[in-house]
Formats: C-alpha cells, sequence, structure tokens
C-alpha cells in the first residue's frame, strides 16, 4: 500500500506594529517638548526626559537560545524503541519528499502507546524492519532541528496522523510504504493533530 501525504504549510507572519510603535514615540516627543518649556530661558531638563523616552520604547528582551542535539542521528536512526522483540517480520518505509526533516511515530492502535519512532531526513527515504505482528497507528511531523536529546524537534511545524489502523497480520511478512510530500488529489490525506498529541507518550 502506497499513500501519499499532503503536509501542512505554515506561514510565520512577522509583525509590524512594534516598527511603527518605535517610530510614533519620536515624533510625538519633537510635539510635546517644545511647549513644555514656555521660557526660553529655561534650561532643559535632558535627563528627565530621556528617561521618560526610554520608558515608553522598552524593547522587548531577546529569547534563549534553544539547546540542540550536539551529535544529530543519520538518516533512519530508531529514536525511541519500546519493542519487546526486533524481530517481527514486518517492515515500514518511509520517503520524505516534504520540505523538511520528519519524525515518524508508530504507536499502538488500542493503547496508542509508542511502540517506536524514527528519523527521516528531507529528500531520503529510511526502511524500518523488525516490526511485530499488530495493529498500528502512524503518526508524522516535521521540523528542522532535533532537541538537545536528539529524539525530537526543537519546534514541531506540522504533525498529522493516518486515521486508519494499519494491521499487520501473523503468516507473512507485510510492508508499509508511505511517501511524504506536499500534493493536491493523492490518494490519500493525513489528519492534522496538535503536536503535543504527537509528542505524548
Amino acid at each position: 500500500m502506497v499513500s501519499q501525504l499532503s503536509t501542512l504549510q505554515t506561514t510565520r507572519m512577522r509583525g509590524i506594529g512594534s516598527r511603527k510603535l518605535d517610530w510614533a514615540v519620536p515624533i510625538a516627543l519633537a510635539f510635546l517638548l517644545p511647549a513644555c518649556a514656555e521660557n526660553e530661558d529655561e534650561a532643559f531638563d535632558t535627563e528627565t526626559y530621556g528617561v521618560a523616552a526610554e520608558e515608553m520604547v522598552e524593547l522587548d528582551e531577546p529569547a534563549e537560545p534553544v539547546a540542540t542535539c550536539e551529535d544529530s542521528p543519520p538518516n533512519g536512526a530508531i529514536l525511541t524503541d519500546s519493542r519487546q522483540s526486533t524481530g517481527g517480520p514486518h517492515n515500514i518505509a518511509i520517503a520524505n519528499g516534504s520540505n523538511g526533516n520528519a519524525i515518524v511515530n508508530v504507536r499502538d492502535w488500542d493503547s496508542n502507546n509508542l511502540v517506536l519512532s524514527f528519523l527521516v531526513l528531507q529528500a531520503e527515504r529510511a526502511d524500518v524492519g523488525g516490526i511485530p505482528d499488530g495493529t498500528y497507528r502512524i503518526q508524522y511531523a516535521f521540523g528542522d532541528e532535533l532537541a538537545e536529546d536528539c529524539q525530537s524537534f526543537t519546534e514541531i511545524q506540522a504533525a498529522s496522523v493516518d486515521p486508519e489502523a494499519n494491521h499487520f497480520e501473523p503468516g507473512s511478512p507485510m510492508r508499509l510504504t508511505y511517501e511524504l510530500r506536499p500534493q493536491v488529489g493523492g490518494n490519500f490525506s493525513g489528519q492534522p493533530i496538535d503536536p503535543a498529541e504527537f509528542t505524548g507518550d
């Protein structure tokens, strides 16, 4: 079974409101300050007005840098694994044609427990074998850099799930193949999920 998944597109809007305020403050001061000095001989208290101006254009502190994985794992690396045995006969193959790296979660369908997760780099394909018999839920998320634990993204850009159960029946080896790519009109569309649902144990 080859499934073509439509990835989510996220757009980051850069706010311009703060830039407009930065310009408005000195213009307002230019009109207000001359009116305060009715007597031309009166000394102008630059220190006082300087403090007021600083308070009005107070800027946000820069965000703390996010720690990232120091030794990034290779394509196809198993990030988490709770299988009791890796000798299962089945295989999951993921081709990543999206615009970012992907982490794939394989969860037990009934309990939703995470069985394993693995990394698929952008424009790469990963094949993971040793999948035991059972019924599984497949989730996938996109991001750029791995976090400090080297098992998750610093920020998930989008996450989805295959809403249908995937059955690996006993008796003969089976292969489940997904192709992740932005596509309209494919034979399958993943269901968007909250990043917290993807990362939950």
